[in-house]
């Protein structure tokens, strides 16, 4: 499902590539998109990486979509816009929170990984998933606001990954390490499970063991053990990519003055900055309140001086939002 959603993405892109080019070269042989584009100047290509940039993702271009959309919505009328295309622009949208958070946590790029979190924060709150956006407050609460100093937060975002090959860019989530440790205890009590090795002695003799036999099997691996590559070949995506880019390109991705879709693709963002702010009360409040009511907040929400505590979450407007998104 990963593969397919980022697949769908870059072919979305690069549909608007072949747009841009599809008078200087046939679009349809990749040899040729590519031969075109490794003919073009440095400022030739930013040009046209500036375009796209201008028509799918700038700020400009999803405001002006997404008021037309929710002034025809309060006046009971239908949009004067290509939905279609619209809806291609959400899914961008909604898809490159994910895309930014992978990144992050792939390289552990501490920063971005906290502006992905705020993000999550509003998509997650514009969707159905309310535990995760629960989630996605705490931990943006302990990482960018002074409940935490900024020595914490620096390591509480960092012991959520860890790192088994020592490359800069072979981070990946504690969560799946501790989930591919599980596979391995239930495997080894599938095949060696009786009535003298159960749980308990699975947790006693096992877990205390590993961090001594975990060396030691490297160590006879190494010295004769035989290397196999157990990687499967994988196909590359890109033809499938640029199939699909170029059959968007034909029809879907063109802009037209109107167009209507039996489906719009929900405005995550949107929706999320409506729960956060515009609800009465707003999800903020509702969770500061609670976070003073249990206790979390030491200092309660007010300080000595009667003004608000930094150690909550306070977002006064939809700016104070998106100054911290990537």
């Amino acid at each position: 499902m990963e593969e397919l959603i980022l697949h769908s993405l870059d072919a979305r892109i690069i549909s608007i590539l072949y747009l841009q080019i599809t008078n200087k070269c046939n679009i349809q042989s990749a040899d040729s998109v590519d031969e075109y584009l490794s003919s073009l100047s440095t400022p030739e290509f930013e040009s046209i990486m500036d375009a796209i940039f201008k028509q799918l993702f700038a700020k400009e271009t999803r405001t002006k979509y997404s008021n037309i959309c929710h002034d025809a919505a309060e006046n009971r009328g239908v949009p004067q816009l290509d939905m279609e295309f619209v809806n291609h622009l959400r899914y961008i949208e909604a898809v490159e929170p994910y895309i930014v958070l992978k990144q992050a946590i792939k390289h552990a790029d501490i920063g971005l990984l906290r502006k992905a979190i705020a993000r999550c924060c509003v998509n997650f709150h514009g969707s159905s998933s309310k535990n995760y956006a629960r989630e996605m407050l705490h931990l943006h609460r302990l990482s960018a606001t002074n409940a935490a100093d900024p020595a914490l937060q620096q390591a509480i975002l960092s012991c959520g990954l860890v790192n088994l090959r020592g490359k800069p860019d072979s981070f990946f989530e504690a969560d799946r390490l501790v989930e591919l440790l599980n596979l391995q205890l239930k495997e080894l009590m599938w095949t060696r499970g009786n009535s003298t090795f159960d749980v308990e002695h699975l947790f006693k003799w096992g877990l205390s063991m590993t961090n001594y036999f975990l060396p030691l099997r490297g160590a006879f691996e190494l010295s004769f053990g035989q290397w196999t590559n157990t990687e499967h070949t994988t196909k590359s995506p890109s033809g499938d990519i640029h199939s699909l880019a170029e059959l968007l390109s034909k029809d879907s991705m063109q802009q037209q003055k109107y167009r209507q879709v039996q489906f719009s693709v929900p405005e995550l963002a949107y929706q999320g900055f409506h729960r956060l702010l515009l609800l009465d009360p707003t999800v903020v409040c509702a969770f500061n309140t609670e976070l003073k009511q249990t206790g979390e907040v030491t200092l309660g929400m007010d300080g000595e001086d009667g003004e608000e505590s930094d150690d909550v979450i306070n977002f006064q407007t939809i700016d104070e939002i998106v100054s911290i998104l990537p």
